[in-house]
């Protein structure tokens, strides 16, 4: 499955991953660069489908994951001092969807395909609520915010339904 194109070009420390649109979730040597200059790889899925991402902006939209990723985890004391983006294995979770709820927190919206199957937001909704994501409202109002839009009613704005609702879900 393709995310689409990044434009940003990996710097010489992640010169072995490879442009998003060049990437498939069958590779799973393979990583997703959803953040170029990332500090974490999360590792998901029975697939193994790995995302560089920067664990900052995975701490401010989860609270459950800056538990995690914070100085009183395994998980976050790896990150202290590496040279390198630390590996974090989530192996229960859907591939598809943390790939699409980390594109869009990372303020990747057009890598996200503009509609999505029903088994893909329900997964998208399970996993966001799972690590009670929260995203900036800019993000959800954006212009490509009409991904999860019910057919016939507005894109987020004046549509009538909360953004909560898994038609809106809010990732």
């Amino acid at each position: 499955m393709h995310l689409g194109n990044n434009e940003n070009i990996p710097t010489k420390a992640f010169s072995h991953l490879f442009d998003m649109a060049e990437i498939t979730d069958n590779e799973p040597s393979t990583v997703v660069n959803i953040a170029a200059a990332g500090d974490l790889v999360l590792v998901i899925g029975p697939e193994k489908l790995k995302l560089l991402v920067h664990s900052l902006i995975l701490k401010t939209a989860s609270k459950p994951l800056a538990a995690m990723l914070g100085p009183n985890w395994k998980e976050g004391r790896d990150m202290l001092g590496a040279d390198k983006p630390v590996e974090l294995l989530l192996p229960e979770d859907s591939a598809t969807a943390l790939k699409y709820i980390c594109a869009i927190i990372h303020y990747q919206n057009n890598t996200v395909p503009r509609i999505l199957g029903a088994h893909d937001i329900l997964d998208i909704a399970i996993t966001a609520d799972k690590y009670n994501v929260v995203v900036p409202s800019d993000v959800r109002h954006s212009d490509r915010g009409d991904f999860l839009h019910e057919e016939g009613c507005k894109p987020f704005r004046g549509c009538g339904h909360r953004s909560t609702d898994v038609a809106h879900v809010s990732v």
